[in-house]
């Protein structure tokens, strides 16, 4: 290889890791976003009117229909 090649195959691999670091940071906000509202969420009667957003879409819902799915993605994420 030339020192070309060596350079532009470290500055990929650079690109990758900053790409990849830049998604585990995601991540973790979301891991967290997600502990805030469920800790919130299970304080509240389920009964109780809430709004969930999916793809963009705002949903009407109760409490215990979304807690559940909060929790099932917090798992999802954090098994990713």
């Amino acid at each position: 290889m030339t020192n070309e090649q060596i350079f532009e195959t470290f500055q990929t691999l650079r690109k990758e890791q900053v790409r990849f670091g830049n998604k585990i940071a995601e991540l973790e906000f979301d891991l967290h976003e997600h502990k805030i509202v469920i800790d919130t969420l299970k304080e509240v009667d389920g009964d109780r009117k809430c709004f969930n957003m999916v793809g963009g879409v705002l949903y009407e819902r109760t409490v215990k229909e979304v807690l559940p799915i909060l929790i099932s993605n917090q798992e999802q994420v954090r098994y990713i």
